[in-house]
């Protein structure tokens, strides 16, 4: 049995989601171009994850392939939005799951890294009211101790076994730059990738090149199988590369290994 760590971020800081339920349990399909995962895809990428795009991409988007005919559409249309594009905030040539701005409503189409997928950072939303008053660390008439913002929680992607209730808390970076997470990771976006805060994401790549293993390989955020949650920045390859659990057939999950993220035969074994 194969187990996955879903745990992003530090005990301190973080909220559960929940997760999928039992073993063999699928988990949401992914979360979003703010994230995730695999992340839910916006503006062009709606387009892309209804089916209206091409049937065939060079892999520039997380897509999923499977043995069925079925699957390999999915792989085609799951890709993502843009191939090569200098759109806003962009860098020519690379993958994502917006070209620019205009993709983005209320929102900016940004890289995750230097020159690496496009994604839609939102501005954090500040709490307007106490959730669980004895839980919440902030709210209306009760500041942060240093002034900092005060966002609803979950303040980064978490997958958990036991759901926490949710609650305000401090929002506080866990880190500025990559040298201040461990290696192989990248200090993420706030508004991005699932995160209102800027905290340290796993990332077994940091741009398309990266994906060298084979051809048409996209480094693109990928969903946590159970919980749907992001959980980092993975190769994805054509044929059976995928970005979460709807890219791949009804028998198959979004399976990470290493580097990269591919459709595995069978169920992942979610927390309890």
């Amino acid at each position: 049995m194969r187990v996955f760590a879903c745990a992003l971020a530090t005990a301190a800081t973080v909220l559960s989601t929940g997760c999928g339920g039992a073993a063999g349990q699928r988990g949401a399909a992914g979360q979003g171009g703010t994230g995730g995962s695999g992340a839910s895809t916006t503006g062009t990428a709606s387009a892309a994850t209804s089916g209206a795009t091409t049937a065939a991409t060079s892999g520039t988007g997380g897509a999923a392939g499977t043995s069925s005919s079925t699957s390999s559409s999915a792989s085609a249309t799951s890709s993502g939005a843009a191939g090569s594009s200098s759109g806003s905030g962009g860098s020519a040539g690379s993958s994502g799951d917006c070209v620019g701005d205009a993709d983005c409503p209320g929102a900016k189409c940004v890289p995750i890294t230097p020159g690496g997928f496009r994604v839609c950072q939102t501005p954090p939303q500040k709490a307007t009211v106490c959730n669980q008053p004895g839980m919440d660390q902030c709210c209306a008439g009760m500041p942060c101790p240093g002034n900092e913002p005060c966002y609803p929680g979950p303040l980064v992607p978490f997958c958990s076994g036991v759901p926490v209730q949710p609650h305000n808390q401090c929002a506080v970076d866990q880190c500025t730059k990559d040298a201040d997470c461990t290696t192989g990771q990248i200090c993420g976006l706030a508004g991005a990738l699932g995160a209102e805060i800027r905290a340290c994401v796993q990332a077994g790549c940091k741009v398309d090149g990266d994906c060298a293993a084979r051809a048409g390989g996209t480094c693109a955020p990928v969903s946590e199988p159970c919980c749907g949650v992001n959980a980092g920045l993975y190769c994805v390859y054509p044929g059976s590369g995928c970005r979460k659990n709807a890219d791949c057939a009804a028998t198959q999950y979004c399976r990470i290994t290493g580097a990269a993220a591919a459709c595995q035969t069978g169920a992942p074994v979610c927390p309890q």
